[in-house]
């Protein structure tokens, strides 16, 4: 079932029974109703009685307006016209009880006006009473006649805006300074302060005249037959100027047929006033005009302080509402200001059918009406503003229905809409509250009259007399939701509701939240219930100030109990478990020790994530350990007690170290061989634990990788390597011993030198190549010899074998011929040999390579390629060519020789020919500063 559209309820009730309403006004600080038996009421906006003045007229009041304190209101009867001013007593302001003030039996009597045929509509001027403008009320005569009435000492007089012609007045709206005549065919807005008409509006379908003569030219006005001038279209409309001389508009008068139709309407509606039931019958609608009037606030006000003012009007076929905007000055100053007037909302009573809104509807069956035959079938009955943006239609039936639409006036068509069958009912109209939330009355004219409203599935309530029609509270929308089994909703509009509105709807957050909570645990649905506990306990149980903090905290301590035991009791305690919490609120001591001592027999996984997130003071730790360990008693070695034990054993752990027993908790560690060992030795500083023989060999037997690294980034100060390398020759393993001293020399080459020897033996047998030539490099803590020694071996070398290592050795010994035979007979790396020759300058060297070379054509053919730099003489190496050796592309070697020996020569000769010219030079310029001395 759908939200309901709308809130509806019964306003007022009548001091009278047997009397029903005939006419009613409203401002935004009171309503005034007039009765059938001639009394009127008074009433705040909340539906309380202030005031009732019992048969002021004679017969039934026919029509009253309102503004602001000032009150009119007309008598069917005699036709006369009462202006008054509220009693509101001195001292007192809306919003106090001003119930039996005498608001309307006291009120000072402006004037009293009888008019000369019976009156339809009345409106008060929103100047009345203030300098310039006087004591004025406009009235709307059954023969068409609109007159404004204003007193004076000596009687008054009145002033025709409206001639009697056959346009049927319904209605009539003073604001600003424009009047609007509401007629069935069409609507006229007329400025007061000029005297002139502003527009004429002609109504859907109707054959009245696009405007007066006397507002513009006819094309200015060429409206179409819906709506008097296009949907969104602009028009200026010249006004004249303040002051100047006008003449009322007067519209060509009709044929006499006309006129005898147009009275015979009028008197309809004139029974209807008297409460002739006779003449009219249920459900047969009296067709009517009616218009509201209110200033656009999203508009700045012009110069003059006027403000632009929507007119809602209602035609029974459709509405329209019209937006005129204030009078501006227009160049050249000559020419008389204007107006801007546009329609901004156009609304057909075609387009409001029954079947848009099913879901919501409370009517016996679905009535479509895309169409009106006549003006009785299906009229829209009102239509007015309903807060921003929006407007509310009520159209009536002959299915006994009422239809409320909620209408977007920007996009032109129903929103929402509610059915309301009524009874004993055949008029009814909107009244607008200005101000606040919106809110507007339904007025029903019949003494029986009721309206059916359903408040939930399967609950209807009868209202009658003036019902209310406002958007749902907070408080409401949660009612119904929880009445329709939406707990979600209900919740999340209720979080969302302003502060104390519940409240004074006497709807608890906490039941709200409650009823949410037993909906996901009647479902069965733990997961989400579990996952949204923690939130709508500490939402639905806020506090607000310190005080307030303990008791509020006591009451969400009370909920987490009872919920948690539920889910104990439903074998669900480890989806509660990971959510309950430890800080606002913090449940008692034993209710956490009672949930990890169950979880650790029936749910270890989350036993140990509750124990990685909760506070270590929030449990007592000594409780949890000995429930850890009964059952890790309990539960034997084995392949399918694995996933178990293995969270018991973290969680005993946990608690070990909670409680300080480290020694216990290596030692468990080492015996279950658990790599957590390590991070645990680090982040407890256990080095000193670790100087024994078994904990080392434990810890290298569990990742030697990850023992070695713990061992050697030891402190020195706890575990230094003088403590260590003595345990890892006990062990004899040398390998480990290999690998700690290795992390502690690539760790600091000048650390535990005394061990170096040692390492050096370690590398050659354990190593790589590139270890052992690496340390040779960088280490100064060896000898040479015993380096060759070790290196060798008891049987000595054998070719290849540590070839680099023993020419690093060699060559520090100073032998430095051992070290050319190395890399020329054992690598055969001619490249490297001379590289050696070159860095050290040994002539010997040179000439072991010049030896080498004769047998050995790449040696030849490498010194070919780079004789040294000149320490060997090419001329050397060209005899050493002999047939039988294979040297690749020699002849480009011996002419890049040549070239080279060439170039040398002539660099040489250049040389010493430069040298020769700058002796010269110097000898001429030293003979003559010797021949000019004295």
């Amino acid at each position: 079932m759908a939200e309901p559209a709308f809130s509806v309820g019964s306003f007022a009730t009548l001091p009278t029974p047997s009397s029903f309403v005939t006419c009613a006004a409203a401002s935004s600080k009171f309503v005034l109703l007039g009765l059938s038996n001639g009394t009127l009421t008074l009433y705040d906006v909340f539906g309380n009685l202030l005031d009732s003045y019992e048969a002021l007229h004679v017969g039934s009041v026919s029509a009253v307006a309102l503004c602001d304190e000032v009150i009119a209101s007309v008598g069917s009867a005699r036709n006369d016209i009462r202006v008054a001013r509220l009693f509101t007593g001195a001292g007192l302001v809306v919003g106090n009880d001003l119930s039996g003030t005498g608001m309307l039996t006291k009120a000072t009597v402006s004037f009293v006006k009888n008019a000369a045929h019976p009156v339809l509509a009345l409106a008060i001027d929103p100047n009345f009473g203030k300098p310039r403008y006087g004591y004025r009320v406009a009235y709307a005569e059954q023969g068409g006649r609109v007159c404004i009435h204003t007193s004076g000492w000596f009687g008054g007089s009145d002033y025709t805006v409206e001639e009697p012609s056959a346009m049927l007045v319904t209605d009539l709206k003073w604001m600003q300074n424009m009047l609007v005549v509401a007629g069935k065919d069409a609507v006229k807005v007329h400025d007061t302060r000029a005297n002139r008409a502003i527009c004429v509006i002609a109504g859907p379908g109707s054959t009245a005249p696009a405007s007066p003569a006397t507002v513009g030219k006819p094309s200015t006005w060429a409206g179409d037959h819906s709506g008097g001038f296009r949907s969104k279209g602009r028009s200026a409309v010249g006004q004249q100027r303040e002051g100047a001389e006008a003449r009322p508009t007067t519209l060509p008068s009709s044929t006499q047929a006309a006129r005898a139709k147009a009275n015979s309407a009028q008197t309809i509606i004139q029974k209807e006033a008297e409460g002739d039931r006779r003449t009219v019958q249920e459900g047969r609608w009296i067709p009517k005009t009616k218009v509201y009037m209110e200033t656009n606030d999203d508009i700045a006000l012009s110069p003059h302080g006027e403000a632009t003012v929507s007119v809602y009007i209602t035609w029974p076929s459709g509405s329209r509402i019209v937006q005129i905007g204030p009078l501006k000055e227009v160049e050249p100053p000559e020419q008389a200001p204007q107006r801007e007037i546009e329609i901004t909302c156009r609304l057909e009573r075609a387009e409001l059918s029954f079947a848009d809104s099913q879901s919501e509807n409370i009517t016996k069956d679905d009535i479509d009406i895309t169409s009106i035959e006549g003006p009785h079938e299906g009229p829209l009955l009102s239509f007015v503003p309903f807060g921003d943006g929006d407007a509310a239609a009520l159209v009536g039936t002959r299915s006994h229905e009422l239809v409320l639409h909620l209408i977007s006036t920007s996009e032109g068509k129903s929103v929402k809409s509610m059915h309301m069958p009524y009874h004993g009912l055949w008029d009814a109209d909107l009244l607008t509250v200005p101000g606040g939330d919106p809110l507007v009355l339904i007025v029903g004219h019949w003494p029986s009259a009721t309206l059916r409203v359903e408040k939930d599935e399967g609950n209807a309530e009868e209202v009658g007399g003036v019902v209310y029609v406002r958007s749902l509270t907070t408080a409401e929308r949660v009612k119904w939701l929880l009445g329709q089994g939406r707990f979600s909703d209900a919740l999340h509009t209720a979080q969302s509701a302003p502060g104390g509105s519940l409240r004074r709807a006497e709807v608890s957050l906490e039941d709200v939240g409650e009823q949410f909570l037993e909906s996901l645990h009647e479902s069965g649905d733990y997961k989400k219930l579990a996952s949204v506990l923690p939130e709508t306990i500490t939402m639905t149980a806020p506090y607000v100030g310190f005080r307030a903090r303990e008791r509020v905290m006591a009451k969400r301590v009370r909920r987490w109990k009872r919920w948690i035991s539920i889910f104990w009791e439903n074998g669900h305690l480890g989806t509660v478990a990971p959510v309950i919490p430890t800080y606002e609120p913090c449940l008692p001591e034993q209710s956490y020790n009672d949930i990890l001592v169950e979880l650790a027999g029936t749910n270890s996984i989350v036993m140990l994530e509750v124990l990685k997130t909760w506070p270590a003071d929030v449990f007592g730790v000594s409780a949890v350990t000995k429930a850890i360990e009964e059952r890790l008693a309990i539960t034997g070695e084995g392949v399918q007690n694995s996933t178990e034990r293995e969270p018991l054993r973290e969680g005993l752990l946990m608690m070990y170290g909670l409680s300080g027993r480290h020694d216990e908790t290596l030692n468990l560690l080492l015996r279950e061989k658990s790599p957590q060992v390590y991070d645990y030795i680090r982040s407890h500083h256990l080095y000193e634990a670790v100087r024994s023989r078994d904990t080392i060999s434990g810890l290298y037997m569990i990742d030697s990788d990850a023992a070695t690294d713990i061992l050697s980034h030891a402190p020195e100060t706890v575990l230094p390597p003088g403590a260590v390398v003595p345990i890892l020759l006990t062990i004899d393993n040398p390998t480990w011993t290999f690998m700690y001293l290795h992390a502690m020399f690539r760790i600091d080459a000048d650390q535990a030198p005394q061990y170096h020897n040692q390492l050096l033996k370690l590398y050659v047998d354990h190593g790589s190549s590139g270890m052992l030539f690496n340390f040779l490099r960088t280490s100064k803590h060896y000898t040479l010899d015993r380096a060759l020694r070790e290196m060798g071996g008891p049987k000595g070398f054998k070719k290849g074998q540590l070839a680099n290592e023993r020419v690093f050795v060699l060559s520090g010994m100073g032998d430095l011929n051992s070290a050319m035979d190395i890399l020329l007979d054992e690598l055969g790396d001619t490249h490297v040999a001379i590289e050696f020759a070159s860095d050290h300058g040994d002539k010997l060297l040179w000439e072991r390579l010049i030896d080498h070379a004769r047998t050995h054509a790449d040696t030849l053919a490498a010194l070919l390629d780079s004789p040294a730099g000149g320490k060997v003489d090419p001329v050397r190496l060209v005899p050493l060519l002999t047939a039988d050796m294979k040297i690749p592309h020699l002849r480009d070697r011996l002419h890049r020789i040549l070239v080279d020996a060439a170039l040398e020569r002539a660099l040489r000769e250049d040389a010493a020919a430069a040298l020769h010219h700058d002796a010269s030079v110097l000898l001429n310029e030293l003979d003559e500063c010797i021949s000019v001395m004295p």
